[in-house]
Formats: structure tokens, C-alpha cells, sequence
């Protein structure tokens, strides 16, 4: 990777003048004009650069940003004559905004050379492979089958879904991030017909939305669209179908989050608002800011290694550290009385924030660097049926979904590909 100078100083000026920008801000407003002005600067540049693709580490970050936090912006910018805020929200806000700036930069830095893919990680389409992906559709299929009754009766808090603290259900509820891009496999290998591929997928839809969990319809499905652009060339007919999904989505996101808490038969359809709904980043950031104004940091990765091992259940391990955004919510720092099993998600900043203060952001941007260049590497393979292929499109939702939560993204992202070695393994027994 070789790095030209001018790049250099163009990403240091650019998070000089963020830096300035954003503490310049006193106000929701300010921080959400200057944001859209920066990103409209950044994506300007870069595709002046040609280092912008249409599907990209970048610009999948840069889709997150405005989901996440330009959409938290702009709902604390409504209410912020209205409600009297504490400064720590108001601080919350520079950090979440100049950190994804910093990430930007990341991502952006220098040129990186083609890369050969390699043959050594390839899945072979055998007899066992196909049996291994159907056993594992079956058992998926029979807990969701549970799932989608429960949700429909009772909703996500109280069913038996994807928050349940049963460890074997929710391992198996994981396989869906990469069964339907197993079928998709298998149907352009015609070994299932076009008719069985889309029930499967129509199948996976509606189970995750029974789940009440948005992210597990992004990640099972973002990689089939992915492989679906790619598979021809692109037209507006399929830009329109792309776009078209998406709208899908936002539309099922809503009805989703207005179904889940009571379930479909006990919730009536006036309450149903068409809009986009804030995951609280900035809310719980600043609770995280508000303790550590009272306490040290413990500049030791204790978030960033519960990243590693919050697969481990607590079953075999009833000490384990409970992680910050959860933690955090019964301390007292907030001023509402939350139920034990909830949990809430403080931006991709938060635990490397509660890890190391404000050298979270030195942190960061090493971090996006290391991730851009494993996508290159991961991206050179070209999204085919091997280990280091499907890693790849599963590290674009994986990315999104890590701007809200970088712990719980992690996890997944490492649980499968673990599933993908498994399954290539039995596959040739």
C-alpha cells in the first residue's frame, strides 16, 4: 500500500477542521448542518479520487452515519428548544461525529493494489456440502417456526425469539447470516430450482422479522443483494429493485418495531408511524460520558476483550463482566428505571470511550486502517463460494450494524466465520 502525501495532509486537514467544527457546535443543530456539509465534502473528494465504489467498506460507513447518527441528530435538533438538555449530550455528539470522521479517514488512506484471490479456502458444492446446508436449514426452520408463534401471540419481550437468554437457539438463530447465501449457491449451480430459492428467502424474511431484531434481516440479506448486483451488470432496472428493497425494509422496520411489544393479535395499526426511529447512541454515550466525568478511566481494553470473548455463556462462566451499555443503564446515572434484560448500544465509540478516553480515537483509526485492508484482501476473491468470499459479504453488514454496536457486530462476525470453516469441514467428510 503506498501513500501518497498530498492524501496524507488531506486527511489530516480534513480531521483538523472536523475537530474545529464540531467543538465550535453548542448545538444539535449546528452538529447536524456541519455533518451533511463534511460528508458532502468527503464523498466530493474521494470520488474525485475514484476511491468511492458503489458498494464499499467506505461507503457502507458512510451509509451507517446517516442512518445512525445524522438520524439522531436530527431528532435531538427537533427537541432541543423544547427539552433542557445536559452537556454531556451536547459532548456525546462531537465525540460520536469526529470519531466517524476519523474512521472516514481510515478507510480512505492511501491506494491499495489489486490482490489475487486464492483457491485454498474454496467451498466445494458436494453431495455433503448440500446436506450439511439443508440439516442446518431444518433446525433453523423449526425454532423459527416457534418464534414466528410466539412473536405473533406475545411479542419479542416475552417470547422465545432471538433475545431469549437460551445459548443453543440464539447459535442457531446466527446461521441465517450465511444459509441464504449458501441457497443462493446452490441455485445458480442448479441444485434447487428458482421457485425453492425465493420461498427460502420469503421464509428467512419473515422468521427475522418475527425475531423483532432489525440487524438479523440486514445481515441475512444484504449479501444476497450484494451477490445479486454483481451477478450482471448494472441498469437502472436493477438499481430500482435494489432501492425498492431497501424501501421495503424501512416500511417492515416500522411495522417491526410496532409489533414487538405486544405482539400482532394484541397491537392495532393507528399507532403506526412512518418514520425513522433513534437507537438512543447519543442517550446512552452520554451516560457513559457522565460516569467517567466522575471516574477514571481504566486505559486497560476491558470493553474492547469483552468484544472477544461475550461469546463465552455465562453459564460456564457466571463472573463474566457485564458490558458497559448494559451496565451502565442501573447505576443510577440514568434517571429511568429500565427492566433487567434491557440493554442499549452506545455507538462504535462507547467501549473503546469507557476503555481509554479520548485516546479511543488514536484507537479508531488504527482499527479502520486494519479493516480496510483486510476488505481489499477479502473483496479480491470476488464474492465466490470460499471462506475468504463470504467473509467479505458479511463484513459490509457487519460494518453497518457496528456503528450502533461495535461488541455485539463483532461477535456475530467472528461466530460466522467459525460456522463457515465448520461447515466446509464436515462438507468434505
Amino acid at each position: 500500500m503506498y501513500i501518497h502525501k498530498y492524501e496524507i495532509i488531506y486527511n489530516c486537514a480534513l480531521v483538523f477542521v472536523s475537530t474545529l467544527l464540531f467543538y465550535m457546535c453548542n448545538s444539535f443543530s449546528g452538529m447536524f448542518f456541519c455533518t451533511i456539509s463534511l460528508l458532502l465534502f468527503i464523498v466530493m473528494i474521494n470520488f474525485c479520487l475514484r476511491k468511492i465504489k458503489l458498494i464499499s467498506i467506505n461507503s457502507i460507513f458512510i451509509i451507517s452515519i446517516l442512518y445512525y447518527y445524522v438520524n439522531e441528530l436530527f431528532g435531538y435538533m427537533i427537541l432541543e428548544n423544547q427539552i433542557l438538555f445536559d452537556k454531556s449530550y451536547i459532548d456525546a455528539s462531537r465525540i460520536i461525529g469526529l470519531a466517524s470522521i476519523i474512521v472516514l479517514c481510515g478507510f480512505f488512506l492511501g491506494k491499495t493494489k489489486e490482490i489475487d484471490g486464492k483457491k485454498s479456502d474454496e467451498i466445494q458444492i458436494s453431495d455433503g456440502f448440500v446436506k450439511i446446508v439443508f440439516i442446518l436449514f431444518i433446525i433453523y426452520l423449526c425454532v423459527s417456526i416457534e418464534t414466528i408463534y410466539k412473536f405473533i401471540l406475545m411479542g419479542r419481550e416475552v417470547s422465545d425469539g432471538f433475545t431469549n437468554k437460551n445459548y443453543i437457539k440464539t447459535m442457531i438463530h446466527v446461521t441465517v447470516y450465511i444459509l441464504p447465501v449458501f441457497f443462493w449457491f446452490m441455485y445458480k449451480n442448479k441444485v434447487i430450482n428458482n421457485a425453492m430459492f425465493i420461498c427460502i428467502v420469503l421464509f428467512v424474511i419473515i422468521s427475522e422479522f418475527c425475531s423483532g431484531t432489525r440487524f438479523n434481516i440486514v445481515f441475512s440479506m444484504f449479501p444476497i443483494i450484494l451477490l445479486y448486483l454483481e451477478d450482471k451488470k448494472l441498469n437502472i432496472k436493477r438499481i430500482s429493485i435494489t432501492i425498492f428493497i431497501v424501501f421495503i425494509f424501512f416500511i417492515l422496520s416500522n411495522f417491526m418495531l410496532l409489533l414487538r411489544g405486544d405482539g400482532w393479535v394484541n397491537t392495532t395499526t393507528t399507532s403506526f408511524s412512518f418514520k425513522f426511529h433513534s437507537e438512543g447512541l447519543i442517550y446512552y454515550l452520554a451516560g457513559i460520558i457522565r460516569y467517567y466525568n466522575l471516574n477514571e478511566h481504566s486505559y486497560y481494553p476491558v470493553e474492547t476483550i469483552m468484544s472477544l470473548i461475550m461469546f463465552i455463556p455465562r453459564l460456564l462462566w457466571p463472573e463474566k463482566i457485564v458490558q458497559i451499555d448494559r451496565w451502565i443503564l442501573h447505576t443510577g446515572i440514568f434517571n429511568t428505571t429500565f427492566a433487567d434484560n434491557h440493554s442499549g448500544s452506545s455507538s462504535f465509540v462507547g467501549p473503546f470511550y469507557a476503555d481509554f478516553g479520548y485516546l479511543s480515537y488514536f484507537i479508531l483509526f488504527i482499527l479502520a486502517v486494519i479493516c480496510k485492508y483486510f476488505s481489499i484482501k477479502l473483496e479480491a476473491n470476488g464474492h465466490k463460494l470460499t471462506i475468504s468470499g463470504i467473509t467479505g459479504l458479511i463484513l459490509y453488514p457487519s460494518v453497518f450494524f457496528g456503528y450502533r454496536s461495535f461488541s455485539t457486530s463483532f461477535f456475530y462476525f467472528i461466530f460466522t466465520i467459525l460456522l463457515l470453516h465448520i461447515v466446509k469441514f464436515l462438507s468434505k467428510r
